[in-house]
């Protein structure tokens, strides 16, 4: 009987071929790792330069009220309308405030459709002024504070008219009635009339300039244009003219390029506290009627780090990008251990 040896696998090649595999293998996942954890890093660093919580125990209630003609026809293109929530709301939660917008109404009157606000113009008075005194009157001024019998809205709730134009032309966005403050623990002239004009809606093609409401809120919390820090470019309460005017919320303070930003510190500021007259626009607002304290359980945290940041999803592209590059030089030099042990075989 002829015995016919075969050849069996190589011991020691196998040996060899498996230590390449487990190599590349720690390799690999060394690699995914490092990219993984150099990402978290970066979204990690952002959050903690931009990502705090603020308590919002304050809140400003506003009132839209959309101007029609007499006969109840569109008078302010219904459709441009909006209200810059995301962005009014993260403003104003460097102050601890939340902006809440009721339901729109509608006040039927054509001559409102231009709001004059200059004191003499055309021999006629302020009209914010106007619309502020027919408050407690008749007629179909349905966001007064009463009337007819009826209770209607709070006198510390913002009456925001959406008009077509204030004093005629599109150079005025928007127009608020001046508050005052009078100190810590006094009564303050609380104004809430504000006015809106379309040109706020279709700036930059429409995209809105998003930050006038927010602005013009200031003014009824006793904020101007040039005290307590405003006129700089980045600061919310300098004149329009002059400011920087985010084009989406990804911009405002403290994201992105830190527009629209109020001096003062919620850290300096605590509810009830009583420290002389506020130097800073955070206090100032803080301490005006129209910022109404909530209860306990109706207050919330403001998370800044949800939302999105310029940069990091450029940032996040980059770590993906690097984990791509290593996981096919990975798999490219498995493949080539594998052929040049096929060749040698």
């Amino acid at each position: 009987m002829k015995f016919v040896r075969r050849h069996g696998p190589d011991l020691k090649s196998i040996d060899m071929q498996s230590h390449r595999v487990i190599f590349f293998a720690m390799l690999f996942q060394g690699a995914r790792r490092l990219v993984f954890g150099l990402a978290g890093l970066i979204f990690a660093t952002t959050a903690s330069l931009h990502g705090q919580t603020v308590l919002i125990d304050k809140r400003i209630t506003v009132l839209p009220i959309e101007v029609r003609y007499d006969n109840g026809s569109n008078g302010t293109h219904s459709s441009l309308i909006q209200y810059f929530e995301a962005e009014t709301d993260k403003i104003w939660a460097q102050a601890g405030i939340d902006v809440m917008f009721l339901p729109r109404i509608y006040y039927n009157e054509t001559d409102v459709l231009n709001i004059r606000t200059t004191t003499g113009l055309g021999g006629l008075v302020n009209e914010l002024t106007d619309l502020k005194a027919i408050n407690n009157g008749s007629g179909s001024a349905d966001w007064r504070t009463s009337g007819n019998g009826g209770s209607y809205y709070a006198d510390t709730v913002v009456r925001m008219f959406l008009t077509q134009t204030i004093n005629g032309g599109s150079s005025v966005y928007a127009y608020a009635l001046q508050s005052a403050f009078y100190g810590v623990g006094v009564g303050q002239n609380q104004e809430v009339y504000m006015a809106v004009a379309q040109s706020v809606f279709t700036f930059n093609s429409n995209n809105g300039r998003r930050d006038t409401i927010a602005h013009e809120l200031g003014h009824l919390l006793s904020l101007d244009h040039t005290t307590l820090g405003a006129s700089g470019g980045n600061n919310l309460l300098t004149d329009g003219g002059a400011r920087n005017s985010p084009a989406s919320v990804a911009n405002i303070y403290p994201s992105g390029l830190d527009y629209s930003q109020l001096t003062g510190s919620l850290a300096a500021t605590t509810p009830g506290d009583d420290f002389g007259t506020p130097g800073f626009q955070i206090d100032r607002a803080r301490h005006m009627p129209m910022a109404v304290a909530l209860p306990v359980g109706q207050q919330y945290y403001y998370d800044y780090s949800a939302i999105p940041e310029p940069g990091q999803f450029s940032a996040a592209a980059a770590a993906l990008a690097l984990f791509g590059v290593l996981l096919v030089r990975s798999r490219s030099t498995k493949a080539s251990a594998s052929s040049g042990k096929d060749a040698a075989s």
